[in-house]
């Protein structure tokens, strides 16, 4: 039995989503014509609220294109250090949109207004124009930690206040929507864009439960220094100077059990659908064996 806590990305399709996918009407999306894409669209933006949606093959995709529209070469785009669109997108916000990046030192991956508005460059023609704020909720390297509503809305009337977009990367959105009992209208009525994705389910409150559980367990290993508070479906923890993660992640590994080290002392386990409750007590036995 092969549990795979490396990320909520390498789900696959049920039975039904592959009877859709098999019976999907399809057309050609070049002349606007295919059925499923403009279903999908319209789903997606009258469920935020929003004037539109687009189709992307991937988040980042999503992201890119985002940045793009909201900024000119030159600009300057604030997030948080840790962001996803910053550290993961391979240069994107400086290859596809020329817009360099004021990164930010956030608390589990947020930041908050006062730290963007002291980040605003001002009118001088030797400073890049800042015209662009990125939020990332559910946070990943955050340890799946979630944005306050209020927070959010006071990011937003810095933007206002300001003439900044605001862009949501929401891959994991649905996650914090679940967590905090929000809905996509509050998102689609205060950002200028939001990316998400739709590989989750409605069953993203047992993802958090089970992340909750493997907290508790970890939480009491030696190997441990420190466990990110878990509010959603991601556990990262810390371990000891003498022990690197990639020594835990090998070792779980030959027990079945897969995660991934995130960095020289950093393991990060991500819970999703295909995680069934007799894996999560496998994983549970190896964790206690440890």
């Amino acid at each position: 039995m092969r549990i795979d806590f490396r990320s909520d990305t390498v789900t696959l399709p049920t039975p039904g989503m592959r009877e859709a996918m098999m019976n999907a009407a399809v057309g050609d999306d070049v002349f606007n014509e295919d059925p499923s894409i403009i279903e999908l669209e319209t789903m997606s933006a009258k469920m935020f609220g929003m004037e539109a949606a687009l189709f992307c093959t991937s988040g980042t995709m999503s992201n890119q294109v985002a940045i793009k529209a909201h900024t000119q070469p030159g600009d300057e785009v604030i997030c948080e250090r840790q962001a996803h669109t910053y550290i993961y997108e391979v240069g994107g916000i400086a290859f596809n949109s020329g817009a360099q990046v004021r990164a930010l030192e956030g608390e589990r991956g947020r930041i908050n207004a006062s730290q963007i508005l002291s980040s605003i460059n001002p009118d001088d023609v030797h400073k890049a124009r800042t015209s662009l704020v990125c939020l990332e909720n559910t946070s990943n390297r955050g340890g799946g930690s979630c944005y306050s509503f209020e927070s959010i809305e006071e990011i937003r009337k810095t933007c206002l206040d300001h003439g900044l977009q605001l862009h949501l990367d929401g891959a994991r959105l649905f996650n914090a929507m679940v967590a905090k009992n929000e809905n996509p209208k509050q998102y689609g009525a205060t950002f200028d864009s939001i990316s998400f994705c739709l590989n989750k389910v409605d069953r993203l409150a047992t993802d958090h439960a089970n992340a909750k559980t493997l907290y508790e367990e970890l939480h009491a290993k030696q190997f441990v220094k420190s466990i990110m508070p878990v509010e959603t479906n991601i556990v990262i923890l810390e371990t000891l100077n003498d022990c690197p993660a990639q020594t835990i992640a090998s070792k779980l590994r030959e027990h079945d059990v897969l995660t991934i080290a995130i960095a020289a002392h950093q393991v990060r386990f991500v819970t999703h659908l295909d995680i069934s409750d007799s894996m999560m007590e496998h994983a549970v036995e190896v964790i206690r064996k440890l």
